[in-house]
């Protein structure tokens, strides 16, 4: 189960259960690490690259007031979060049905 200050890679902590609607915020932000790695390949990248560095790069659970507050997520990144959790877990219980 995600708690607050769970820290480890997006794919990693995503799998957790969120019953609290914790956000999951990069630190380092994730846009910088988009652009620090295409400067380094000298060239954009792919969506597969940008999915493998999406999916390793570390994360921190907060609540939405902090994720708002400390962190600048817009309210577009935190309600694509909340709508993930529910699909997350209609699917989730969907499954314990069958």
């Amino acid at each position: 189960m995600l708690k607050i200050g769970d820290k480890g890679s997006y794919i990693e902590l995503s799998k957790k259960e969120n019953p609290d609607n914790l956000f999951l915020v990069y630190v380092p932000d994730i846009r910088g690490l988009l652009v620090r790695a295409e400067e380094t390949k000298g060239e954009l990248l792919g969506d597969s690259e940008k999915i493998v560095i999406r999916n390793n790069a570390e994360v921190v659970a907060v609540s939405g007031y902090d994720a708002k507050s400390k962190y600048n997520m817009s309210e577009k990144e935190m309600a694509l979060q909340l709508m993930t959790n529910r699909l997350k877990r209609e699917r989730q219980n969907e499954i314990a049905k069958s």
